[in-house]
């Protein structure tokens, strides 16, 4: 999630309206999304305060293109006095690459392993098919021709 604001503050910083929409938005979505992905098979589940940190942030980002959405969501949703455009832009927390390698090889273990699941049950799906098809032959004895 830094790593996406960060990059979204610099692109705002040089005006780059576009670019940073697309930051606020899109990759801090694909940040969220992996972020579920990884947290929905356990037991504890989402946390709370990240969950409302990201939507905070993201509603900053977001303030400049589309004021009158992200001032509903800053004062209706997360129950905040002022409004979103009198507030602070999100500072970025430091960026730990060695969390970010962790999730990048985590990443590719998950996409290998998918693909190997699939390579094999087509496998399994050819062999079975293979099986079937001989024991079938086996099944049904040939009659014999009457002289």
């Amino acid at each position: 999630m830094n790593c996406a604001l960060w990059l979204n503050v610099c692109l705002f910083v040089f005006l780059i309206n576009f670019a940073a929409q697309k930051t606020g938005f899109f990759d801090l979505q694909a940040a969220r999304d992996r972020y579920v992905a990884i947290t929905s098979s356990t037991a504890e589940g989402l946390n709370y305060d990240l969950v409302l940190r990201f939507i905070e942030i993201q509603t900053l980002l977001l303030s400049p293109i589309c004021p009158h959405v992200c001032e509903y969501i800053w004062t209706k949703l997360l129950n905040k006095g002022e409004s979103v455009l009198k507030a602070k832009f999100p500072v970025p927390g430091p960026i730990d690459q060695l969390v970010l390698a962790g999730v990048e090889y985590f990443d590719n273990l998950v996409h290998d392993l998918r693909l190997k699941k699939q390579v094999c049950a087509a496998l399994f799906l050819r062999l079975l098919i293979a099986f079937e098809r001989t024991s079938s032959r086996r099944a049904s004895p040939r009659r014999a021709k009457n002289p």
